[in-house]
């Protein structure tokens, strides 16, 4: 009885996996592709040869441009481990875990991955967009070149001159300096000062003058 229930098992199963069970997904999931390859510097070759032939080709000034539209999948040993997790939950619940299985193995079959490429005249990297897929591939800004990769000249940017600042001990100097005061004769401070007493006795008469009484004729 057994016997031919372990068998009834072996057959659903291989009837499962011509119809697509989860083990049979597991193993069929795509690939995990190297995108360090977009990196400035890189050789197009070199990126083909890892991604693929791009899907969208065209001429740019000082180079060309390619689109490249492919699926970032799973390392081999991450589908290896799917695989044999999903024929074990199979064999112990007869068959009943590809109710769940088979939904997540067509859920979870890898993302869909954008990046668009612009290369030098020598057909090196030297830009790049991340149109989709963002998660998966690194964006430009924080792309680095490899060791020994050549840098287009149009991509350095001269450095720009700061303007000077003056420091802060000849600031706290200046701040310091006293002012200047006008010179002495704009004010009137060279003028002697004057007696108060003098201002006010009365002025006397000059020699030789005479006074009302003697003025006066006699009579």
């Amino acid at each position: 009885m057994r016997t031919n229930s372990f068998a009834g098992l072996i057959l659903s199963l291989c009837v499962l996996a011509e119809s697509g069970c989860s083990v049979v997904m597991a193993g069929r999931q795509p690939g995990k592709k190297d995108t360090s390859v977009f990196a400035i510097g890189t050789p197009r070759d070199r990126v083909i040869a890892e991604v693929g032939p791009p899907s969208f080709t065209e001429a740019v000034p000082d180079g060309r441009k390619d689109i490249f539209n492919f699926v970032q999948g799973y390392s081999t040993g991450a589908k290896v481990a799917r695989g044999l997790f999903h024929g074990a939950a199979d064999f112990f619940t007869a068959g009943l875990w590809e109710v769940v299985g088979t939904p997540t193995e067509q859920a979870l079959n890898g993302t869909e991955v954008s990046v668009a490429v612009v290369y030098d005249p020598t057909d090196h990297i030297r830009r790049v967009d991340v149109l989709k897929g963002d998660k998966v591939v690194q964006s430009s800004a924080s792309v680095a070149a490899p060791a020994g990769a050549p840098v287009p000249a149009a991509e350095t940017a001269a450095p720009v001159a700061e303007p000077a600042v003056p420091a802060p001990e000849f600031e706290a100097a200046r701040a310091e300096a006293p002012t200047p005061s006008a010179p002495a004769n704009e004010i009137g401070m060279d003028a002697e000062p004057q007696d108060p007493a003098a201002s006010t006795a009365p002025a006397e008469p000059a020699q030789g003058s005479m006074s009302e009484a003697e003025a006066e004729p006699a009579l």
